[in-house]
Parts: C-alpha cells; sequence; structure tokens
C-alpha cells in the first residue's frame, strides 16, 4: 500500500492544494496544515510518505485499492446495502482472511468499502480491489462478485451466495437512484433496498423472484414436497430473509436432478 500511495503523490504534489486533500482525506488534524510546508518537492514527498508509514499499520494485502470518496453527497438516502451502519464481517483476500473487519457495500457503484482502522485508531474509508477480494462473510451470510459468475458483464455488483452445489442460488441486491425534486428532496432521493433472486446453472440466469418460478425450476414432481416444507416451515419465499432461504435451498437441494 505504501508504493501505492507514494505514486499517487508524486502524481499530485504540484500544488497546496493537494497537501490539503491528502491531509483532509486521511484524517490528518486541520492543525497539521498551518505547520510550515517544505518548500522542495522532494521535502514534500518525505514529508507525506512519512506520514503514510506512520498511519498505515495495515496489511498491505488489505488496504489494497483507495481512498473512499463518495460520488455525490446530499441526495436523501443511502446508496449502501446497509444503509449509513458499518457492519462487522470477514474478508477473504488473496487465501488469507481478516476478520471483524467493518465494512459496506456500496450498491451504486459495486464498491466494498473498508473503514480502515490505522495506527493511532484514526479510521479513514478505503474502497477494496475487486480482483483481490474473494469473498465477504457477514453473520453467515456470503457474499461474491458477480464477475466471478458473469466476467463479460459490463457491470459488476456483489450477489449474496444462498446455495451452491449443482446450481447457484443467489440474492442480487440494488438501490435506485430516483429524480424525485422536491423541497424534501431538492437533490433526489436513493429508493429503498431491492432485490432479485436468480438461480444460475450453466452459465445461464433463471430470474426465480416469483414461487412459481421457483417451483418450476424443480420439477412437477417435486413441487407438493416444496410447498409443504414452505408451509410447515412459515416461509413466505417473497419476503423470506437469507436464513430462511438457506433452509429452504438446502431441503429442494436434495430434491434436484438434472
Amino acid at each position: 500500500m505504501r508504493h501505492i500511495f507514494q505514486i499517487k503523490v508524486l502524481n499530485k504534489l504540484l500544488s497546496g492544494k493537494t497537501i490539503v486533500f491528502l491531509f483532509t482525506c486521511f484524517g490528518f488534524p486541520l492543525s497539521i496544515i498551518a505547520q510550515e510546508v517544505p518548500n522542495s518537492i522532494s521535502s514534500k514527498i518525505d514529508t507525506l510518505v512519512n506520514y503514510a508509514d506512520n498511519y498505515y499499520g495495515t496489511d498491505d494485502r488489505l488496504i489494497n485499492g483507495e481512498v473512499y470518496m463518495r460520488k455525490y453527497t446530499g441526495i436523501k438516502g443511502s446508496p449502501y446495502l446497509f444503509d449509513e451502519k458499518w457492519i462487522n464481517g470477514n474478508l477473504f483476500i488473496k487465501g488469507k482472511v481478516y476478520k471483524d473487519k467493518s465494512i459496506n457495500i456500496n450498491l451504486e457503484t459495486g464498491q466494498v468499502i473498508l473503514n480502515a482502522e490505522l495506527k493511532d485508531g484514526l479510521f479513514t474509508k478505503i474502497v477494496l480491489n475487486n480482483a483481490f477480494l474473494d469473498s465477504i462473510d457477514i453473520a453467515g451470510r456470503r457474499f461474491v462478485n458477480s464477475e466471478d459468475y458473469f466476467p463479460a458483464d459490463s457491470s459488476s455488483t456483489y450477489f449474496e451466495i444462498i446455495y451452491e452445489n449443482d446450481f447457484v442460488y443467489v440474492v442480487s441486491y440494488r438501490k435506485e437512484f430516483l429524480r424525485e425534486y422536491t423541497d424534501s428532496t431538492p437533490l433526489g432521493r436513493y429508493s429503498g433496498l431491492k432485490s432479485d433472486k436468480v438461480i444460475i446453472i450453466k452459465g445461464e440466469k433463471i430470474n426465480v423472484n416469483r414461487e412459481k418460478a421457483f417451483l418450476n425450476f424443480f420439477g412437477p414432481d417435486n413441487i407438493k414436497a416444496i410447498r409443504s416444507f414452505i408451509k410447515k416451515n412459515r416461509i413466505k419465499y417473497k419476503k423470506a430473509d437469507s436464513y430462511k432461504l438457506q433452509k429452504l435451498l438446502a431441503f429442494c437441494g436434495t430434491l434436484y436432478h438434472e
């Protein structure tokens, strides 16, 4: 990470405004800016790199991205999966597990944001590099990048894996920007959380948002047994949470035959 940071510093050291920007982004006290700024470019580089060394006390594989700057501010609502809450979860990066990290997912941009704890208890938000991130585990819920299944798609998001065996059952989450400009939402607003239930098999997507489509996937011989299981376990398919869907799919998986 230090090397990435050094390259970015070299590209942006032509004005005093850059110094202010970098200090602000990394959470340094604004009083630092009032101190004397070295005159030479070389001194500026040394000063900033020293600050990077001092504040970045985290594994380079974890902090392998860039400082997160929210694209739009002032819009009512939140583009994040967990709204404005930072949820503790486990990150799997290049085969290594990083436990109890504070994270969220920007559904508008498909970015995973880490609320990274630096040295001396400081925090800064980092966009994690999707190329390094294998998966995310949050309270028994596993999320993977959609590019793992559909690398040719023009945009990526994060799927929640409900079931993975002969077929894969995922839930894809989204929020939409609504151009509703009122006195209370002068810059528009984000919709509530929406989801799509999808079965992936042999590289194809099958939309199973409706219970009927879900039942049909397993064939007429299994519909009665699945309906009985749904009733017995009081599962409302359309509104079922991740844990109820996991339970349902674990049962349905025993019935599935190509």
